[in-house]
């Protein structure tokens, strides 16, 4: 074990289970912010503000609380690099456990975060995933769509994990303790793979044309029925009267389900939940990966990833 995080683990009585033992900051130093940077299995160099710290497993129990500018630099160049704003809090260790992958795309980890609540009896999980929408599970149970906030969990050792259509799933134990909020930021990582994908597309001329390309390509085209290119731009057309919910892994009472939002983002009230396998009116409108649908007397919105357009 490394000798800083021995050191550190002696010095504080209190801590916080990432995957690896990782912690938050007892009274003994609360003045000084920590942070601890994890890298998986590929050996990387830490950065702060563009000044050289260490290697990676990184800790530090001495920081001043302050805004900085995190690079991890994998030492095998075929690895990219990731940045990432801080915001170091006093009396905290900020934890970002992190995994290299060769494009930026398929790279992913965690940050994870805690701050004090007023009662000092409760407890509180918040979970944000990027992109929105990851699916939500704690200790097996799923708890919605990110963001998600779960609060009076017992303490002690919890399980989440999180899942979103064609990412990896990430899963990490977590313990929960009295009197703090536990801020959890994952960002996922596509799966590692270039599948062909049927595309249609809009000509000139307004008909309908239908090509057979790699999800790389997709990306870079306008207007396709692929969630990735949709999602991509502020709006898009896509071309079809009505829409199929898909499949999200999210059940209530044995029925899978997905959110409708009043508006086109996932911090928007809830309106309802659509039935998987539901059909209802496309009304010619995405938005920011958001496909406006008439959903009974209402006008709603739900994320173009759990969704199939037809005719």
């Amino acid at each position: 074990m490394n000798s800083k995080l021995r050191f550190f683990q002696r010095a504080l009585g209190t801590f916080l289970l990432v995957g690896v033992t990782a912690f938050f900051f007892s009274a003994c130093t609360p003045d000084k912010s920590g942070l601890q940077v994890l890298s998986s299995d590929v050996p990387s160099a830490v950065y702060l503000d563009g000044k050289y710290l260490d290697r990676t497993p990184y800790i530090n129990k001495d920081l001043k609380p302050a805004e900085y500018s995190l690079e991890i630099r994998p030492d095998d160049p075929s690895f990219v690099p990731y940045q990432t704003k801080l915001s170091m809090k006093k009396g905290v260790l900020t934890v970002v456990d992190w995994k290299p992958g060769k494009r930026p795309e398929t790279s992913g980890g965690v940050i994870f975060e805690t701050e004090a609540l007023p009662d000092k009896k409760a407890t509180e999980l918040s979970i944000t995933t990027i992109p929105d929408g990851g699916i939500i599970y704690v200790d097996g149970e799923a708890k919605g769509f990110a963001p998600v906030t779960v609060q009076n969990l017992d303490k002690g050792e919890h399980q989440f994990e999180v899942k979103l259509p064609s990412y990896e799933a990430i899963a990490k134990p977590i313990n929960i303790l009295e009197g703090y909020r536990v801020l959890v930021t994952v960002k996922l990582g596509k799966q590692d793979y270039q599948p062909t994908s049927t595309l249609q597309t809009v000509n000139a001329s307004g008909s309908a044309t239908t090509a057979t390309t790699s999800a790389t390509t997709a990306t870079s085209r306008v207007a396709t029925t692929s969630a990735t290119s949709a999602t991509s731009s502020a709006t898009a057309k896509l071309v079809g009267t009505k829409v199929v919910i898909q499949p999200t892994g999210y059940t209530e009472e044995g029925q899978e389900l997905l959110r409708v939002r009043a508006e086109s983002n996932s911090g928007a009230a809830e309106i309802g939940k659509a039935n998987v396998g539901g059909t209802y009116t496309y009304l010619q409108e995405v938005r920011d990966g958001w496909v406006k649908i008439q959903f009974g007397n209402n006008v709603g919105w739900v994320s173009l990833q759990y969704v199939k357009v037809i005719p």
